[in-house]
């Protein structure tokens, strides 16, 4: 029963941001519920790396306190410092006791978000291929969303998953995870996300560091892979409905007749540094109606710069506690690359934290769920906490690679 409830979690978190406000509300109650009854039941374990994220919980309240003076929205600016709070404070505990103790349910977890996300990838490239509107969404600027709400979040969570199937291809089902890296590399593709792309390529240098893969490998592997995409661009963009990648490029950069989206992050880069002028230390507010930094023809946005926005949004002790789990972070993939352990979870953090540079996500329950679990079960293997799962691979290429 818990592995099918962690799996229903699981699968629901790629489509979550796509989700009908009150469903989406739901969900996320739903997950902190889980949270908060593992640890009152028991179910936490503090180390390692436990008093990082304790620290970055209580700056972000904080801030929440601080920043709270000056919100537009009090409502949406405590809705979001409690969400933080929660993501840093109770999640990464409650994580850690599951690397530690169950990670079945994990795992259970993790092929739920493979499921629910090549879902997604498979509507993507059914909007791609066809043109048109597949269960009642379309492609946008010639971009697909699938069923995740934004082509980004599409784009990122099929870099999520492409990297943990690269990385677990070993054991059982792995036809399946063949048919899970096709659609997602195809629903990759069909976001036409730079900024997920560009993430996913440092993880895959992630994990090309930590498994020592043989530049000949990496090379013809390159050219499979690009002839593939190569492939399915040139179908999916003959009737015009998707953009090819060179495409996208001048839409990005500003020559091409549609809005710039470098030049608007740029320009959300620039008001938010001027915000920060003014007020180094207190911040404007968490809700995005105090963090609008520009204005375009879809709407308003906010600061596409996971540490401009929190320095800006949540003044100066939130800037403190994103720098912490930066450091975090970089210390796991660091010490990942060095024992050779923890690929997947590594490249994960390193494309997380790449993405968020770029995007939106500081208030983000999906963003936070997979960081803080690929956190944790990274924590928990190169610490030396958590045995490989198959001790005979470990020995002869000091490799750990758990199969799904």
């Amino acid at each position: 029963m818990p592995r099918a409830f962690a799996f229903v979690i699981g699968a629901v978190l790629p489509l979550s941001w796509g989700l009908p406000s009150n469903l989406r509300a739901a969900w996320t109650v739903l997950v902190f519920g889980v949270l908060t009854v593992l640890l009152l039941a028991g179910r936490a374990r503090m180390r390692p790396d436990g008093g990082t994220w304790i620290a970055a919980a209580y700056l972000a309240g904080v801030s929440t306190l601080i920043a709270g003076f000056q919100a537009d929205n009090l409502g949406a600016h405590i809705q979001n410092g409690v969400y933080l709070i929660v993501l840093w404070g109770l999640a990464p505990p409650a994580f850690r006791w599951l690397a530690s103790e169950r990670s079945d349910i994990l795992r259970s977890a993790a092929i739920g978000v493979i499921a629910g996300q090549s879902l997604s990838a498979a509507v993507a490239a059914a909007q791609a291929l066809g043109g048109g509107t597949v269960l009642g969404i379309a492609t946008e600027y010639g971009r697909a969303s699938g069923l995740s709400g934004h082509p980004n979040i599409l784009g990122i969570m099929g870099a999520v998953v492409l990297l943990m199937v690269i990385t677990h291809m070993r054991g059982a089902g792995k036809p399946w995870k063949v048919l899970a890296a096709a659609l997602n590399l195809a629903g990759v593709l069909a976001t036409g996300s730079l900024t997920a792309t560009l993430a996913l390529l440092v993880g895959i240098l992630v994990v090309i560091l930590v498994y020592r893969v043989r530049l000949r490998v990496v090379f013809w592997s390159g050219v499979g892979l690009s002839l593939v995409g190569a492939i399915f661009v040139v179908v999916a963009s003959r009737d015009g409905s998707l953009r090819t990648p060179w495409e996208r490029v001048l839409q990005v950069t500003g020559q091409t007749g549609y809005i710039s989206t470098a030049s608007t992050r740029s320009e959300t880069f620039d008001a938010a540094w001027r915000g920060i002028v003014r007020d180094p230390l207190l911040g404007v507010g968490l809700d995005d109606e105090s963090g609008v930094t520009n204005l375009i023809l879809d709407g308003e946005v906010v600061t596409h710069n996971i540490v401009l926005r929190a320095w800006f949004q949540g003044g100066i002790v939130l800037l403190i506690a994103v720098i912490l789990i930066y450091a975090l972070s970089f210390a796991l993939i660091a010490s990942a690359v060095r024992r050779r352990l923890a690929a997947g979870e590594a490249a994960i953090l390193a494309t997380m934290l790449m993405f968020a540079l770029t995007s939106a996500t500081l208030q983000q329950p999906y963003f936070w769920l997979i960081v803080v679990a690929a956190a944790a079960s990274a924590a928990m293997k190169v610490r030396g906490v958590q045995r490989p799962t198959h001790p005979r691979i470990y020995r002869r290429s000091q490799v750990a690679r758990p199969a799904l």
